[in-house]
């Protein structure tokens, strides 16, 4: 039965029908690839900026500001849409240090009103300066340290080079050595507990606004454990079952103030807290994983 004529052409209503479906489906092909072309170039956006620090705010802000003005113009359906996404992602995709200043980028953005590129661009330059400072600050404030060492079997003999002292190293008979010093391991927690020292004394010295003056530190039963499985587990072509680092270090440091006075609960936390963390080996040792199980004490109080 003929019910429509279209362009002279007579259609049955079976061939109205493949024709309705077909155009509804070019449509949603069509605005699948349209979404799939926005979802993709918005998750890369993010995917790469994710650890570009706070200026993913002032990028972030200028893309999500350019989707008006872009499907205004059509660059997601025109021809050159390709090209225009191509442009605004390579500028936006940009990882810059934490240099770039949020308040100062949005401003700078904002003035140049009609380039998204063009803008992005601009913004970032305008924190370079900022950026090198920082670093040439940073430089001033590194401290390294330079060794010469030669090691034969199991013994190495180690030169400091900035203070020109000669430190030795060796593992036990039992493990094939000489045991003609201390083992690596030992001299670790031997630094850790000099660094410890020294640390401890520094700080309590800049306390306020009551200064903590340290006579000594007591380290009693210092133990340090770790798993040998990981260290000499066979064969090599299979990766060890455990860590070879050191997994806990525990004991008691005992806190001696000048002239026997006791050392108060607060100042013997920040005290604690505050060594830990400026400490260098100490720093180190715990960005490992290792467990520092070591209680701070009043050394005064305990010899009473």
């Amino acid at each position: 039965k003929v019910v429509v004529q279209h362009q002279g052409t007579l259609l049955t209503p079976h061939q109205v029908a493949v024709a309705r479906a077909t155009t509804m489906l070019g449509r949603t092909a069509t605005n699948d690839i349209r979404h799939i072309r926005f979802l993709i170039t918005f998750a890369t956006f993010f995917f790469f900026n994710i650890n570009s620090y706070n200026s993913i705010n002032v990028r972030g802000a200028m893309f999500v500001a350019s989707f008006p003005r872009a499907f205004s113009r059509g660059i997601f359906k025109s021809s050159n849409s390709d090209t225009m996404r191509i442009q605004l992602s390579r500028q936006l995709l940009i990882r810059r240090p934490f240099a770039t200043t949020t308040a100062k980028t949005t401003g700078t953005t904002t003035a140049t009103s009609t380039d998204a590129a063009t803008s992005t661009t601009t913004a970032i330059h305008s924190s370079s300066n900022a950026h090198d400072d920082d670093d040439d600050d940073a430089t001033e404030h590194i401290k390294s340290y330079t060794f010469q060492a030669t090691g034969r079997s199991t013994v190495t003999t180690t030169q400091t080079v900035n203070t020109n002292f000669t430190i030795t190293t060796d593992i036990p008979k039992s493990m094939g050595g000489t045991n003609t010093a201390p083992q690596p391991v030992e001299l670790l927690l031997a630094s850790w507990m000099g660094c410890t020292q020294a640390t401890a004394i520094f700080v309590g010295r800049h306390m306020a606004p009551q200064r903590l003056l340290i006579d000594r530190l007591e380290f009693i039963d210092i133990t340090a454990t770790r798993d040998q499985r990981g260290a000499i587990g066979l064969p090599l072509q299979t990766p060890p079952v455990t860590v070879s680092r050191l997994q806990r270090i525990e004991g008691t440091i005992r806190v001696h103030a000048k002239r026997g006075k006791p050392v108060p609960v607060e100042q013997m936390e920040v005290l604690k807290e505050q060594t830990e963390v400026r400490c260098p080996v100490a720093n180190m040792i715990l960005a490992s994983g290792c467990d520092m199980d070591v209680e701070w004490v009043d050394g005064n109080s305990a010899s009473q």
